[in-house]
């Protein structure tokens, strides 16, 4: 719950009452030893070996603000400063600790000798394409419903950066392979080929035009749904590594540049415009876009027809039963009145919450602005945030209805919606439907990215 709902302090009290009656938690274990003890070895994988070299490689962020950090190395290693001299060789299967000390890095056997100390940036790095390493105990999705600790596994090499608040951890591998540990993470592997061919060009666009996206904080991406999820070697199914060899180098573009190509678990049956969502200025190709069973041209629905469109499930390709959940495509969440002033810490501004009204929608049923009236003032909500700042709900399309206590304040609010995600871009249950209709990965990705072109950029 901590790593989920960092921002409530009902979790940090229920963890204070938790200790009080179990204080046995924070007792050591036997030994005292906190050095995990871990029995995933890392493989070897399988490189891409044909023209490699024109391949451009990009610097994955796995984590920020770590103290200490363990690694398994799967091939004979080279450890180099950040002067590129080689300050230490290892065999494979060494176990390392990195950890920050003072302002800099340590490198330390897993006995605890010192190998390496720097007040700069640490590079791990192997000859053999085949390597990989395993990161142990890797906290991951930090303040998201999908937290929580596991060991990883990576391709490629690793850049250690050493900063205030902690050690910034990178992965440097090359575009492709990235890529093998991302589309099984964005999209089910046993998806339709053409699904997972779309899947891959728009997770590589993406990938390209959002290059420059971290530079200042040491890396190219995140691994999180900040940019991209990329859960690395674990993650990869041989259904997505062919997707990924069948569409090599294949990005979209449209006036001869990368697209944003965003994409959205499932859009309720019509996507999202980027201009209305999050207030860019008009991208002809990220326009709201009706599902293919849908009549096109659709205008604005009234307050009624939206009810019903999110209460009758229309038939689309969004919502065919094996490529999307049911409670993705149609849903309702209901979510407290204490727990939305909680999130959205009002107390002092608007006191208790009397209503909440939707007071901006576009035509595809998207909300844009809402306005939370307390009993003392207002609050306006608009884009994207919306969603979770009202509870995590699962998309802006909805409506709201409240149910009153008896003080006449509401005790909870009502959610009914569709879709998951922010709705712009690819529909990815949609263009599951889409390809199990016998639409091809390019036709699929015309329709979501309306006036884009395929071009080879390698």
């Amino acid at each position: 719950a901590k790593d989920e709902m960092s921002w409530n302090p009902e979790v940090e009290i229920a963890i204070r009452n938790l200790l009080v009656d179990y204080p046995e938690i924070l007792k050591p274990k036997s030994g005292g030893s906190s050095r995990p003890e871990r029995v995933t070895f890392p493989p070897k994988v399988t490189p891409i070996m044909d023209n490699r070299e024109k391949i451009p490689e990009i610097r994955i962020g796995l984590a920020e603000t770590i103290q200490r950090l363990y690694l398994r190395t799967g091939e004979r290693f080279q450890i180099i400063d950040q002067n590129g001299k080689v300050r230490f060789i290892g065999k494979a299967q060494t176990v390392l600790l990195i950890r920050q000390r003072n302002s800099g890095i340590e490198i330390l056997t897993r006995q605890g000798v010192s190998l390496f100390k720097s007040a700069g940036s640490v590079s791990l790095t192997y000859n053999n394409p085949a390597a990989t390493s395993v990161l142990l105990e890797v906290q991951y999705q930090h303040g998201t419903f999908w937290a929580g600790r596991e060991d990883r596994i990576y391709r490629g090499n690793f850049q250690f950066l050493p900063r205030d608040s902690g050690l910034t951890i990178v992965n440097q591998l090359n575009l492709e392979e990235y890529l093998y540990g991302v589309v099984p993470s964005e999209m089910e592997s046993d998806w339709p080929p053409e699904a997972l061919a779309a899947q891959a060009v728009a997770a590589r666009t993406y990938a390209v035009s959002h290059h420059n996206a971290f530079t200042s904080r040491g890396f190219d991406l995140l691994a999180t749904i900040a940019s991209q999820v990329y859960q690395g070697v674990l993650a990869e199914r041989n259904s997505t590594n062919k997707a990924v060899d069948a569409t090599r180098g294949q990005i979209l573009i449209f006036n001869d540049k990368p697209i944003s190509a965003f994409y959205t678990g499932n859009s309720g049956g019509y996507t999202a415009s980027s201009q209305d969502l999050w207030g860019d200025t008009l991208i002809p190709y990220l326009q709201a876009v009706p599902d293919r069973l849908l009549p096109t041209g659709s205008q604005i629905m009234s307050p009624e027809e939206l009810a019903q469109w999110l209460i009758l499930r229309p038939v689309t390709y969004s919502c065919n039963p094996k490529y999307s959940a049911p409670s993705h495509y149609r849903w309702t969440i209901w979510v407290s009145r204490t727990e939305i002033e909680t999130h959205l810490r009002l107390a002092d501004k608007v006191g208790a919450i009397n209503s909440i009204v939707i007071s901006e929608r576009t035509k595809s049923g998207i909300v844009t602005k809402v306005t939370v009236n307390g009993v003392n003032g207002t609050f306006n909500l608009t884009g994207d945030a919306i969603r979770s700042k009202l509870g995590g709900l699962r998309s802006n399309m909805f409506i709201i209805e409240p149910k009153l206590a008896q003080n006449g304040l509401p005790e909870y609010f009502i959610f009914y919606g569709g879709g998951f995600g922010h709705g712009v871009g690819m529909d990815q249950s949609g263009a599951a439907g889409m390809a199990a209709d016998g639409y091809k990965y390019d036709q699929i990705l015309n329709h979501y990215y309306s006036g884009s072109e395929l071009k080879q950029l390698y």
